[in-house]
């Protein structure tokens, strides 16, 4: 499948997925500032991620999804607090752990992705460069 737009991006779907979970089981938590913070920094992998797509540099596509995966370490650190908190229980837990560092994963993979690009495209134009220098 070719990825057209950000919707596509299994990162961002999986986003999408977290948040509505997070805003479900967050319904009836008591503790409003832990909610909000966790809502709002879903909701901001999200948009981070949708945001990285729409960038046409590597630079600001790399830098976005960095981005996105550290608010996913933000997410699981308060992640443990509503454990502790007993706002969910230990299967919700570590479902919503689960589906962050799967987020966090595919991100690196597309930043290291667009690195090997990178570095190939470099090594090609060296290799050209050498190979008119020594004609």
């Amino acid at each position: 499948m070719k990825i057209e737009k950000f919707e596509d991006l299994i990162a961002w779907q999986k986003g999408k997925e977290l948040t509505a979970k997070l805003y479900t089981v967050c319904k009836n938590c008591k503790e409003y500032g832990l909610k909000d913070m966790l809502t709002k920094t879903s909701i901001t992998i999200m948009n981070q991620i949708a945001e990285g797509f729409e960038r046409r540099s590597n630079k600001e596509i790399k830098s976005a999804f960095l981005i996105a995966k550290w608010w996913t370490s933000q997410l699981r650190s308060m992640l443990y607090m509503l454990l502790e908190l007993e706002c969910i229980t230990q299967q919700e837990f570590k479902e919503f752990y689960d589906i962050t560092w799967h987020i966090a994963n595919m991100l690196m993979a597309f930043v290291k992705s667009i690195n090997a690009a990178e570095e190939k495209k470099e090594a090609k134009k060296i290799n050209e460069k050498w190979k008119v220098n020594n004609e």
